[in-house]
């Protein structure tokens, strides 16, 4: 059946997976203290060889009132 599906399908693209996006990402981390103009963030849009779409999106930036290094991480 399964292969029967893939036949008269076509694969989805990874633009179709949606996004979390820039602004709310830009907001969580002015949320957390950090400087507005260190904030970076970047997008990719993949397919893996066997058509597994996927999309991935980070963002960083610098908090000077941190007192230690924090890494945040999410999955969607």
């Amino acid at each position: 059946m399964l292969t029967a599906c893939q036949q008269h399908t076509q694969p989805i693209k990874p633009a179709a997976l949606g996004l979390i996006g820039e602004d709310h990402l830009r907001e969580r981390l002015l949320a957390i203290g950090a400087e507005e103009t260190t904030i970076k963030y970047r997008k990719r849009a993949l397919a893996h060889p066997d058509g597994m779409p996927c999309v991935i999106e980070s963002a960083f930036a610098w908090c000077p009132e941190a007192q230690a290094q924090r890494i945040v991480t999410g999955v969607n």
